[in-house]
C-alpha cells in the first residue's frame, strides 16, 4: 500500500483517509488473527484425530495380543492335539499378518485412508470373523443370522470393527 508519496500527489491525508486506514488496519488484524486461530484449530483437530486413531490401533493390538496370549496359555496342555496345533498355527499366522497390516496402515495415515468399497455379504463377513474367536472361547457360540442384502463396504475395515 502506498501512502502519501509522489504517486498519489503528496497531499496531506484527510480525516476520511485516516478513518479508511484504521478500518483497513482493523480488517487486516482481524484476518491475521482468524488465520492464526484457524491454524491452531487445525492443529488441535489433527492431534484429536491422531489420538482417536491411536486408541483404535492400541485396541486392535491388545485384541491380537490377547488371542496370542490365550493360545500360548493353552499350548502346553493341548500341544499333543493335532487340531489344536493346527488352530494355534493359524491363530499365530493370522495375528502376525494383521499386526503387519495394521503397522502398514498406521504408517500410511499421512497419505490418508482409502476405503476399498466392494460388494460384500455381511453374513459371511460376520461368520468368518466369529470363526476366528472359536478356538479361544470356553463357551459354545451360537448365532442366528437373518438374510441381509449385499452392500458396498470395505470388508477389511468392517472386520476390524
Amino acid at each position: 500500500m502506498t501512502l502519501n508519496d509522489d504517486r498519489v500527489g503528496g497531499d496531506e491525508l484527510s480525516a476520511e483517509d485516516h478513518v479508511l486506514l484504521e478500518t483497513l488496519a482493523a480488517q487486516l488484524t482481524s484476518s491475521l488473527l482468524n488465520l492464526k486461530l484457524s491454524a491452531r484449530l487445525r492443529h488441535a483437530k489433527e492431534v484429536e484425530t491422531f489420538q482417536a486413531v491411536s486408541t483404535f490401533f492400541v485396541h486392535d493390538l491388545k485384541n491380537l495380543a490377547s488371542r496370542l496370549s490365550l493360545t500360548m496359555h493353552n499350548l502346553p496342555a493341548n500341544f499333543d492335539n493335532p487340531e489344536f496345533r493346527e488352530d494355534a498355527l493359524r491363530v499365530i499366522s493370522t495375528s502376525l499378518t494383521k499386526i503387519d497390516e495394521m503397522c502398514a496402515r498406521f504408517a500410511q495415515l499421512k497419505q490418508g485412508i482409502d476405503l476399498k468399497l466392494e460388494q460384500c455379504d455381511l453374513t459371511q463377513l460376520i461368520s468368518s470373523t466369529l470363526d476366528e474367536f472359536k478356538a479361544n472361547l470356553r463357551a459354545e457360540l451360537k448365532w442366528d443370522f437373518h438374510p441381509v442384502p449385499r452392500t458396498f463396504v470395505d470388508s477389511e475395515q468392517i472386520h476390524k470393527v
